[in-house]
């Protein structure tokens, strides 16, 4: 398709594209050339309609309009006097405007966007005519949504959840919460399901959810929410729900309520019992093989237990599980201290300095607990298994008599030497 020809040079930020099949808002540049004769209607010049766009209405007198011409497709009437035309013929010449391509027009029609308000009359009785601001095919055209071809039927329910309203339409969104192939597409499927069940709480009886997984994404919704939410209380209904119609539900849901409080016992040393950050661990191990949705305070005192212990990594990965439930301020403060204080470091041993735990030692020994926790454990790892993986405090370390330094925020291998993956 050759590109079509038009008169005068564009702007360099404005290009225009008269090939489209939608009217555009913005009309071609006039031409100075005498207007070429129209294939359809040859219009003389002197005969052209000019356009005003800047009148509001128009004044047509009563006694020009017949009901003859309501049948018109209005081809006929561009170009023609409008003092010569009944209103029902102006309307329909301004229809016909908007429908023929822009090369079939007469030139002197150079404001597409204009209306038939700009003429003027005799004395005589009136009506005032709305002007179409809008042609009927840009209306038309603008009203109908183009399907997206990379979008899902599943996707569209997804971002639509006022549209989920019968069971076939749940079971459809809940195919594709199993095959969701991302934890935020899973969890954003799940978003309408909630909404859609709360619309329509009929649904609820043909969920084929199970309902450890309905659980865990209630308590994950209940998390940081004000006891007074009407939402909280909501949730706090389904799971009562839940717990009542399936036994081994309601078992683990009391389980895991028992080692929760395990766990806040031994964390605080309260009612006689020494703090005990093994102990607090050892629960949280048995909270997790329930498959049941830890809390934030699960994750925190977790936390809190593998800081005891040196695990760097563990610490961030269960601090970033409460920030997903409840992003506190604490949390954020606690993540923030280790990315300003802590560097990745990964060492393997030869096997002839395996078992040596002076192989391995800080310049100066930090005095922070947390930070020598983490040092012995990085030795505990070297001597037990000849390689550690982890984060250290920053600083410089002693390895086999040479000193290597970890920067915080940055990535050390040292096996490969010389590569500091720093960030």
């Amino acid at each position: 398709m050759s590109e079509p020809q038009t008169t005068g040079d564009p702007a360099p930020d404005q290009q225009i594209d008269w090939s489209s099949s939608e009217r555009s808002a913005t009309p071609p540049p006039a031409s100075t050339d005498a207007a070429p004769a129209d294939p359809v209607n040859p219009v003389a010049e002197d005969d052209a309609v000019q356009v005003d766009a800047t009148e509001e209405d128009g004044e047509i007198p009563v006694d020009t309009v017949s009901d003859d011409s309501a049948t018109d497709d209005g081809s006929r009437y561009i170009g023609v006097d409008p003092h010569d035309l009944t209103l029902e013929q102006r309307v329909a010449a301004q229809e016909a405007i908007a429908n023929r391509p822009v090369d079939e027009l007469p030139m002197d029609f150079d404001d597409l966007d204009g209306d038939f308000g700009d003429f003027e009359f005799d004395e005589a009785p009136s009506v005032t005519v709305s002007t179409l601001a809008e042609p009927p095919v840009a209306e038309v055209a603008s009203a109908i949504e183009v399907p997206d071809a990379s979008r899902s039927a599943e996707a569209d329910l997804a971002t639509a959840p006022e549209a989920i309203d019968t069971p076939k339409e749940l079971q459809t969104l809940e195919k594709s919460v199993r095959r969701a192939k991302s934890p935020e597409e899973k969890q954003a499927l799940m978003d309408s399901r909630f909404v859609a069940l709360q619309a329509h709480p009929e649904l609820l009886e043909g969920t084929s959810i199970n309902h450890v997984d309905d659980y865990n994404d209630l308590v994950r919704r209940m998390e940081g929410m004000q006891d007074d939410d009407p939402q909280k209380t909501y949730c706090k209904g389904r799971i009562d729900a839940l717990k009542a119609s399936d036994e081994s539900l309601a078992t683990a849901m009391s389980d895991y309520n028992n080692l929760s409080e395990e766990m806040q016992k031994y964390a605080s040393g309260a009612r006689g019992v020494e703090r005990n950050w093994t102990a607090v661990e050892r629960a949280f191990d048995k909270m997790i093989s329930l498959g049941l949705q830890p809390k934030y305070h699960d994750y925190f005192l977790a936390a809190q237990a593998a800081r005891d212990r040196g695990d760097v990594d563990e610490v961030v990965d269960r601090l970033h599980a409460a920030h997903a439930l409840n992003p506190t301020t604490e949390v954020n403060d606690w993540i923030s201290d280790i990315e300003l204080n802590y560097g990745q470091v990964d060492i393997t041993l030869p096997a002839n300095l395996r078992n040596n735990p002076d192989v391995f030692k800080p310049v100066i020994t930090p005095w922070a607990p947390d930070q020598r926790a983490a040092i012995d454990a990085a030795k505990t790892s070297l001597t037990d298994t000849g390689s550690f993986s982890g984060s250290l405090p920053a600083g410089t370390y002693v390895l086999n008599g040479a000193n290597i330094v970890v920067t915080a925020g940055g990535h050390l291998d040292v096996n490969n030497r010389g590569t500091d993956k720093s960030v």
